[in-house]
Parts: C-alpha cells; sequence; structure tokens
C-alpha cells in the first residue's frame, strides 16, 4: 500500500467539503457546515501532522491563482 502524497491529502479534503487556503500568512482550514466532528478531527489532525507541505502547496496556489488573475504589471515601455 502507497503512502499518501500531500497532493492527495489536499484532494482528499476537498472531496470531503473542507476548504484548505493560505491568507494573510495563515494556512486556512475551512470545514463544511455539515461535516460529522470525528472526520473533521481526523482530517485537522491529518492536515496538521504534515503543516509545513501543506503550507507550501496552499501557498503555491495562492501565488499561482494571484498571478493568473491579475493583469499583466510589465509595460512595453520597461521593455529595451
Amino acid at each position: 500500500m502507497s503512502k499518501e502524497t500531500t497532493q492527495e491529502l489536499l484532494e482528499r479534503a476537498e472531496r470531503y467539503g473542507f476548504e484548505v487556503f493560505y491568507d494573510s500568512g495563515f494556512v486556512v482550514v475551512r470545514r463544511p457546515e455539515t461535516c460529522d466532528p470525528e472526520r473533521t478531527r481526523n482530517m485537522v489532525e491529518e492536515l496538521g501532522a504534515r503543516i509545513g507541505d501543506v503550507r507550501r502547496l496552499v501557498l503555491l496556489r495562492a501565488v499561482a491563482g494571484y498571478a493568473l488573475c491579475t493583469p499583466s504589471s510589465i509595460s512595453s515601455s520597461w521593455i529595451m
């Protein structure tokens, strides 16, 4: 049996309805309103056990999302 990667853990959390994202230097885990308390506890424990890798992945997602949603800040006058 193979070990679950951090990416797979995040995908599983999202399938269960959790939102895991980066905001102002923090990793935020928003649980679904109708989630079983046992599942919530287990998911938070699993994410917390890999907090370094989880933080790296959600930060990369946030940066990529920001880069895709903002217009280019490079004007043609900067190009020499």
